[in-house]
């Protein structure tokens, strides 16, 4: 009722027995509603944002740990390590806390006092199977505890089941599903598809930690998804430390951040983010449009027109994947066998070439999981030989 109409249509009553959603749920839901909302691939949204930002003029540091900070009256020295131990010093008239689970530890570091913005952490973890139904719509299930479980589409050949809201005490660079959480979720996707949802059917797990702000709630589930900034300038230059947040809310925190950070500079700027591209968003312009979302297709089948001689497969998953970036992948090259090496099923070392040069990708990880899903598709023992592979290039 209260959402513009723009791309999403209303939500609507749904007779279960005759729809497509239907067929894979047991029998006795009958009834259920429709909603549409927006989807995103978490890994493409976040090496975007970096890579917009080099553009822009910042400097991007991959595997690089800040391991010391001295504050002074009129700006900050941090000392920087990369992963091969080599070290390097520079100055700030400004710092950005924005380190999740490690907010509180760091800026006590820095400011060499406790933090009063405590987190909580919470872990979700999701579980991925193979496709379970064949349409493209996504089910929300709700749980007899109080909490909701997705099943959604995902990479084309599976379903991901999430999550769950576990509060966490660990450390945050080791956090991993449990056991527990596996059963949880298949017991609950069980309940309502026919066929049963194994721990056995599992392909692959995820999890992560949210750094929710502490609110005192008795269940994880409750804990606010909101954001607060803390602003330290008492003793010398400034840092804001952000508590919270979530993806959902990233762009806007992030304009809140820097207006809070050009105010303290006396250096005011007009914000601009809300009608900007992410870089290859701009499919039919600079500003983005809703044609980009409802002629994707369209203009997907054109770059398939344009580069035929690559399969029609490999061309979407560029399209979804880099946009109107996919030129500058494909820049010079008229034939698969200007690709160079497949040195994966679908992975030619062109792509793995732009990746590295374009998106700082060092290892076969990066390449497999954080700049792409490919290792969900792939043999086991792939990341091995990529991996191998990088190595014997270098």
């Amino acid at each position: 009722m209260l959402a513009k109409r723009q791309l999403l249509p209303g939500s609507k009553g749904v007779n279960l027995s005759c729809h497509p959603a239907g067929r894979p749920l047991k029998p006795e839901f009958t009834r259920g509603f429709e909603y549409s909302d927006g989807w995103v691939d978490d890994a493409r949204l976040v090496v975007l944002n970096a890579v917009d930002a080099c553009a822009k003029g910042a400097c991007i540091l991959t595997r690089t740990a800040c391991i010391g900070l001295e504050r002074q009256a009129d700006h900050w020295t941090a000392t920087l390590r990369k992963a091969d131990g080599t070290e390097k010093r520079i100055t700030a008239r400004y710092v950005v806390n924005a380190a999740g689970p490690w907010t509180p530890s760091f800026a006590a570091a820095a400011l060499h006092k406790p933090q009063a913005g405590n987190l909580r952490l919470v872990k979700g973890s999701h579980i991925v199977v193979r496709r379970i139904f064949e349409h493209d719509n996504a089910y929300i299930f709700q749980n007899g505890d109080g909490r909701i479980v997705f099943a959604i589409p995902y990479e084309r050949e599976f379903t991901l089941i999430g999550t769950t809201d576990v509060d966490y005490k660990g450390d945050p660079n080791k956090v991993a599903i449990e056991e527990s959480e596996i059963t949880y979720l298949c017991k609950l996707a069980s309940e309502y598809f026919r066929e049963p949802v194994r721990p056995a059917d599992v392909v692959w797990t995820y999890a992560g930690v949210r750094p929710l702000i502490e609110d005192e709630a008795a269940d994880a589930k409750a804990v606010t998804r909101d954001y607060r900034f803390e602003i330290d300038h008492a003793n010398g230059a400034p840092m804001l430390s952000v508590f919270g947040g979530k993806i959902t809310t990233f762009r806007k925190l992030a304009e809140e951040a820097v207006d809070q950070i050009c105010k303290s500079l006396g250096t005011p700027k007009r914000a601009w983010t809300e009608n900007a591209c992410l870089p290859g968003g701009d499919l039919f312009g600079a500003q983005p449009q809703n044609r980009s979302v409802q002629e994707f297709c369209q203009w997907t089948a054109a770059l398939q027109v344009k580069y035929t001689w690559l399969s029609p497969d490999l061309v979407r998953r560029f399209a979804r994947a880099y946009g109107t970036r996919i030129h500058t992948l494909l820049d010079g090259r008229a034939s698969l066998a200007d690709m160079g090496e497949e040195i994966l099923p679908g992975l030619y070392a062109a792509e793995v070439d732009y990746l590295r040069r374009k998106e700082w990708a060092v290892t076969a990880a990066d390449i497999l999981w954080r700049r792409s899903k490919l290792g969900l598709h792939l043999p086991a023992g792939a990341e091995a030989r990529l991996d191998a592979w990088l190595a014997a290039q270098n």
